[in-house]
């Protein structure tokens, strides 16, 4: 379908709904609900023309960060936002899978697979700094674990 015509159909929605609510005396914010959506649709649009052929592998980066943040913003939005204290995890998460996906589907860059694995790791740590109070006494020893683990990384790297 032409891009034209979906943004006028789109256009042509949103302006029914925003005219139906006035009408109607409906006290909903239209609003609220519909801009998650403004990254949503380039998100799964981006994916769509990966896969069909038509975009480079780095497009999945800013594809997987637009489609996490946006479904996160609608769950805000959808539940009023009373668990966004719990799920602040999510942001370092976008970024990571943003990074995996380029990694998978893309040209298999080390770089990237750092990258995600980093932020992948940090949204886990913070969930669980969420979800068990308790671990938040183990990071004392978390940067001495991860320079270990950098460390034998650059040690074995160029054996393969």
């Amino acid at each position: 379908m032409n891009k034209n015509i979906f943004v006028g159909f789109l256009l042509i929605v949103i302006g029914i709904i925003l005219i139906t609510q006035r009408t109607l005396g409906i006290d909903i914010n239209i609003w609220n609900y519909l801009w998650p959506f403004f990254l949503i649709v380039p998100g799964i649009t981006i994916h769509y023309n990966f896969f069909a052929g038509s975009d480079k592998s780095s497009s999945l980066i800013i594809g997987g960060i637009l489609l996490t943040y946006g479904l996160l913003f609608l769950f805000n939005t959808i539940t009023n936002g009373i668990y966004h204290r719990e799920i602040y995890f999510v942001y370092p998460l976008g970024i990571g899978i943003g990074f995996f996906e380029n990694y998978i589907f893309g040209n298999r860059d080390n770089r990237n697979l750092m990258v995600s694995i980093i932020m992948i790791v940090i949204s886990i740590y913070m969930a669980l700094k969420q979800i068990l109070p308790e671990f938040y006494n183990i990071r004392e020893y978390l940067f001495p674990v991860f320079l270990i683990i950098f460390g034998v990384y650059l040690l074995f790297k160029n054996r393969r």
